[in-house]
């Protein structure tokens, strides 16, 4: 088996993951290809069907395979024919991770992460919102990322801290190359996969960071900064959490953690135009608002 660290654990793959860091640990989670003879959900007009009852998660797609999670430590998973193993990959280190964290208690926001000066910031949005676009602007300006598109968050007392994911960004052509990216060095990902892999940082960040802002991208005409209130804060964090971000009903603890997000970290809205020329000036706009909000500066 191959084995990865990521989220804080130790992955041992029958399927290479080389999106993840190698390394010789213990085993916390195991993935395994193995055989569904009968597919235990039936597909619907061709959709991608999920169900989650407390000890198993099931997601099956047409023409990638079911997933089946078990307990928060076992993945088993079942291929389509022919599917390519770079697809496999994308499903099992992003939605299927994201579930299998969520499965082990944590609260998993649709979010990229990054540590900016010593403090993990959070970037929630629909998919295309900007969120690797916004922190790929903010690589270039020296922090560093945490976690793209999948951010764990494990409560520690009255903090809560962001685990690091695994230290590559997905990029579409257009964003690399306004930003500065070379594309030649990026990975090319499956063939469904509009966007390239980049491999960042220099040195991999290996303990959890305090989560001490989070912003709502959204598309405006005009850039900037707004404070949501608590009441559409708490619609923001449940809607662009797992599971409830596939239109599955969160279960009393989700609620209560979603809600003690809020009670002490404030979200506002980055409004954000789609011009890619504007994503450095955006870059520096929340660097700024960090600083008025009681962030350093980088030393």
């Amino acid at each position: 088996m191959y084995s990865y660290s990521a989220y804080g654990l130790g992955i041992h793959s029958d399927l290479p993951l080389p999106e993840l860091n190698a390394a010789i640990v213990k085993k916390d989670i195991t993935v395994q290809i193995r055989k569904v003879d009968n597919n235990p959900l039936p597909l619907i007009y061709n959709q991608p069907v999920l169900n989650i009852t407390p000890n198993e998660i099931i997601l099956s797609i047409e023409e990638v395979g079911t997933f089946v999670i078990h307990g928060g430590t076992i993945i088993d998973v079942s291929p389509a024919p022919n599917v390519e193993d770079a697809l496999l990959r994308r499903y099992l280190i992003g939605t299927i991770m994201a579930l299998l964290l969520y499965q082990r208690g944590l609260l998993v926001l649709h979010a990229s992460s990054l540590n900016i000066n010593g403090s993990a910031v959070a970037f929630l949005g629909n998919p295309g919102s900007g969120k690797s676009s916004i922190a790929a602007a903010l690589l270039k300006n020296g922090h560093e990322i945490i976690t793209d598109d999948v951010s764990a968050i494990v409560f520690e007392g009255d903090n809560f801290k962001v685990l690091p994911g695994y230290p590559q960004i997905k990029l579409s052509d257009d964003v690399a190359r306004s930003l500065g990216y070379d594309i030649n060095s990026s990975i090319k990902l499956d063939r469904q996969e509009e966007k390239r892999g980049y491999r960042v940082n220099n040195e991999l960040i290996e303990s959890p960071i305090e989560l001490r802002q989070i912003y709502i991208l959204t598309e405006a005409s005009d850039q900037g900064i707004e404070r949501v209130t608590p009441q559409e804060a708490i619609k923001e964090i449940i809607r662009h959490s797992y599971p409830t971000r596939f239109a599955q009903p969160e279960n009393p603890e989700h609620f209560l953690k979603c809600v003690n997000i809020i009670n002490k970290i404030h979200l506002y809205r980055l409004y954000r135009s789609s011009s890619l020329q504007a994503l450095p000036g955006l870059a520096h706009l929340v660097e700024e608002h960090l600083i008025q909000n009681g962030h350093n500066k980088r030393q």
